[in-house]
C-alpha cells in the first residue's frame, strides 16, 4: 500500500498476518514472495481480540 515516502508491506508467515513499513529508498520489488528480515527491536504486538498494544519488557 503506497503513502508517499512510504508503503506497508502486507506479510503471512505461519499462520500469522504482519505488516511493515518500508521507506521508498528499501529495495524492491515490493510483490509477490520477498525474504524479509524483521527488527524484532522495532517490533509491536496487538491483542488480537482487543486490539491493544501489548508491551513487551
Amino acid at each position: 500500500e503506497q503513502l508517499g515516502n512510504e508503503s506497508l508491506i502486507y506479510i503471512h508467515i505461519g499462520g500469522q498476518n504482519l505488516v511493515a513499513r518500508v521507506t521508498k529508498d528499501e529495495p524492491g520489488p515490493h510483490n509477490g514472495n520477498n525474504k524479509v528480515l524483521l527488527n524484532m527491536k522495532k517490533a509491536c504486538f496487538f491483542d488480537p481480540k482487543t486490539g491493544n498494544r501489548i508491551n513487551i519488557v
